[in-house]
């Protein structure tokens, strides 16, 4: 008995010893040699003990994902085309902090949706690392997904963005070269301290200043995410703001916060921007354009005043966003074209027959369809409104029904695709007496135009 305790003590010695003596190493800096750590790999129900070392020769992509993470998911087959393309020249492997058990959750509450077939197909023919802290520890990172890159030498290459995921970069690894990528830098910002930003070395302090400085956009590894945080004073008042990568929509939307009585934020359907290059605004186009887009189009801002007024403070913001983008602001009073959706002549059919109220969506082979049971027509309009949204994300949108009564419809999922046009939304609904008209109304609005 006491051999057999030996020999159990002396094998976790062994264990940790071996990943202690890597703890020096993280974390890891691009150019530097990837260490030998032994880590626990799954391929379907399968488990066995390599080491990436194991995979010298070939290129290694660790794909960082998480189970809340969709576009992770749906991006899976994807990885797996890659490692059936490429063969033993590469080895793709999926790396997630979540454990075993949340990975199959996650495929047995997809099991019976169509569609994610693929993904849990690719899911479990690829190597999969779950439960991890090791990796990343050695690469850390904020935000998925993560795509790290080790070169067939077994050297650190790059932690980008999967923008950067496709055949091309592949094969000028595979072939020793270095392709450009979408990389990620981990950055800590000081969001206390705006000036800060400005050098790290020596940040320009003074608890009596007043100041206000804008900056292009600041890779901090966080994708297509930004941060926004108030400077208060005495008693929490706000006395300024930081702002780190915004768009300039979203810098106005903020300024002019509280303007309009029934919106604490301005929403866009009350937002007219005139005689400007709207791409400058919003993001409208392919995913592989993204972070271009940001890089170009987000800004930062950072805003100190000696007043202790939240009134005054967005004042000052509204003014330097004018003058630093050069465009006049205002709240006016326009009148605008809107969408109406009306039920002049109700139909029997969408008269709810009473049951529990839900609203849910059921699958099928063809796309599956909304199921809307006994629900109020304010829930159905604003599914309306969705749509409408996808094709004018500034218009205005006004429930004009006068049917008090709750409403049973089925609407197949491919009629409330975002992508449909708004002629294909009237037509879906005129049988049932339902109808989208244009008017104009006069209503309060954020007026953006160049000057």
């Amino acid at each position: 008995m006491k051999k057999i305790f030996f020999v159990i003590t002396a094998i976790v010695i062994i264990v940790s010893n071996s990943i202690g003596q890597f703890v020096k190493f993280w974390p890891l800096q691009k150019g530097e040699q990837v260490p030998a750590i032994p880590l626990t790999m799954r391929i379907g129900d399968s488990s066995f003990v390599s080491t990436l070392s194991d995979f010298k020769g070939q290129v290694i992509l660790l794909d960082f994902w998480s189970v809340r993470c969709t576009d992770c998911i749906v991006a899976m087959p994807k990885m797996a085309t890659f490692q059936k393309e490429f063969g033993d020249k590469i080895k793709v492997i999926l790396v997630t902090h979540n454990t075993e058990e949340e990975v199959k959750k996650l495929w047995v509450k997809f099991k019976d949706n169509p569609a994610a077939r693929q993904w849990i197909k690719a899911g479990n023919e690829l190597i999969r690392i779950t439960g991890d802290t090791i990796l990343h520890k050695l690469f850390p990172f904020i935000g998925v997904p993560t795509h790290v890159w080790i070169n067939k030498n077994q050297v650190f290459e790059a932690m980008a963005y999967s923008s950067s995921t496709n055949a091309a970069t592949i094969e000028m690894l595979v072939a020793g070269r270095k392709p450009k990528f979408d990389e990620k830098i981990h950055r800590e910002m000081q969001m206390d301290d705006p000036l800060s930003w400005v050098s790290d070395d020596s940040p320009i302090r003074d608890d009596e200043a007043m100041y206000s400085f804008f900056m292009p956009h600041i890779e901090i590894g966080q994708g297509g995410s930004g941060i926004v945080k108030d400077i208060t004073g005495p008693g929490k008042i706000k006395r300024g703001v930081s702002m780190v990568n915004q768009s300039i929509l979203e810098m106005y939307r903020y300024a002019y916060q509280n303007t309009l009585d029934s919106f604490p934020i301005i929403p866009n359907s009350r937002i007219l921007i005139e005689n400007g290059d709207t791409r400058r605004f919003y993001f409208n186009g392919s995913v592989d354009e993204v972070t271009n887009w940001l890089q170009s189009n987000t800004y930062c801002y950072g805003l100190k005043c000696r007043v202790n007024d939240s009134a005054s403070v967005l004042s000052f913001m509204q003014k330097d966003l004018d003058r630093y983008f050069q465009m006049k602001s205002s709240i006016e009073i326009r009148k605008v074209k809107c969408y109406m959706l009306t039920d002049s002549t109700i139909n029997e059919t969408l008269k709810t027959k009473g049951g529990v109220s839900k609203r849910e969506k059921k699958h099928t082979e063809n796309g599956g369809y909304w199921l809307y049971q006994n629900v109020k027509m304010k829930l159905l309009a604003n599914e309306f409104l969705n749509v409408i949204y996808a094709q004018d994300r500034f218009s205005r949108f006004i429930d004009g029904t006068n049917y008090t009564g709750n409403v049973d419809i089925t609407i197949p999922s491919e009629k409330l695709k975002l992508s449909k046009s708004i002629d294909v939304l009237r037509d879906f609904l005129k049988p049932y007496g339902l109808a989208i008209h244009e008017v104009y109304r006069e209503m309060p609005v954020l007026v953006i135009r160049n000057l």
